[in-house]
């Protein structure tokens, strides 16, 4: 027999520590709103999550239940003093002072709405905010920035926006850095790719596999930004974990091998407007349209290349082994129950 079967446990414990990830994982974006308004006298409203705050804070909470709103409250001092450390406003060359605070639940034990004055001193020049909240303990937390009608991000590597009635088009470098996140963090994107390798004996298909999800993708991805299709979220989030559970159930009845390219290109329609979701959540409206669609789509094929060259060589070393057959059913029916319990937590949550 060939040599090497005890490689077999080692890729089934592989795959169920992929598909162990909770189903939260798969679009989870730690995500804080900021409103601001007026100038010499500005009205900041923070919308952010209440564990993110208790995380921060070292709060003694059970990070799987609600927080309890009593003990935001008896943190109000220390809230002050984290704020004022780690958010600031500036009109011109000079700062503004922060001022009273008012702290309201927006969902229970979930989200808090953080109301802040700051007073600037009267001049010209425009107002600018420096945002560090968090990123110590979530390197991929992003703040949405509203003012004066228009939208930008800010994230650990850009922590200061100029609040100018035109929003800034981020650069091409963290659009690509931001589609690469999406795909590497997005572990349904990540899945649904696998599934589809799993039951391909060698390269050459792949490539055509991957043109078509490409393709097609970025196809849905370009008409949503536009907004020439739109679809509710969770259909789309529903959909994409049936995409996972269709392959899945194909790799389990050994059948579609020779049509995977087919599929991937019909799927990768239904992935594209779950990319189109995640970029909207990023407040990217009012940038320039063609460098964020490039950006974003260069990152998001990179992310895929990352993960295709992690996943091929050991799939198609496991192509060669006796148990082949055996370990593609056993990923496979890891990937169908994953998928199934994620279609129906989307579909009824």
């Amino acid at each position: 027999m060939v040599k090497g079967g005890a490689g077999f446990p080692a890729l089934a414990f592989l795959f169920f520590l992929v598909l162990s990830a909770p189903p939260a994982w798969a679009h989870k974006t730690s995500l804080a709103h900021l409103a601001v308004e007026g100038r010499e006298r500005a009205a900041v409203s923070l919308s952010l999550s209440a564990h993110d705050l208790a995380a921060a804070l070292g709060l003694a909470v059970d990070p799987a239940a609600p927080v309890p709103f009593a003990e935001i409250e008896g943190s109000r001092q220390r809230i002050e003093e984290y704020l004022d450390a780690r958010l600031a406003l500036r009109l011109g060359e000079r700062p503004c002072l922060p001022g009273d605070m008012r702290i309201e639940e927006l969902r229970k034990g979930e989200e808090l709405r953080i109301h802040r004055l700051f007073a600037c001193p009267p001049g010209a020049g425009s107002l600018a905010i420096s945002y560090r909240l968090f990123f110590d303990i979530d390197a991929g937390h992003r703040a949405i920035v509203e003012a004066g009608g228009r939208q930008t991000v800010l994230d650990r590597d850009f922590t200061t926006a100029r609040l100018t009635a035109e929003a800034p088009t981020p650069g091409l470098a963290r659009l690509v850095l931001l589609g690469v996140e999406h795909i590497l963090f997005g572990i349904d994107h990540v899945l649904f790719l696998i599934a589809l390798m799993l039951g391909l004996p060698r390269a050459g298909p792949a490539v055509a596999m991957v043109s078509a999800f490409t393709v097609a993708h970025s196809a849905t991805l370009a008409l949503a930004w536009y907004g020439l299709l739109a679809l509710p979220s969770r259909l789309v989030e529903t959909a994409i974990a049936l995409s996972i559970a269709y392959v899945a159930a194909e790799n389990l009845m050994g059948r579609g091998i020779e049509r995977r390219w087919l599929i991937a290109g019909l799927f990768g329609l239904v992935h594209g407007l779950g990319f189109y979701g995640a970029l909207a959540g990023l407040g990217l409206a009012g940038a320039d349209a063609a460098t964020v669609l490039l950006g974003f789509n260069l990152g998001v094929e990179l992310g895929q290349l990352i993960v295709l060259g992690a996943a091929a060589p050991l799939l198609w070393w496991a192509a060669r082994r006796s148990w082949r057959q055996a370990g593609v059913r056993l990923a496979s029916a890891a990937c169908l129950s994953v998928a199934l319990w994620w279609a129906a937590e989307r579909a009824f949550a």
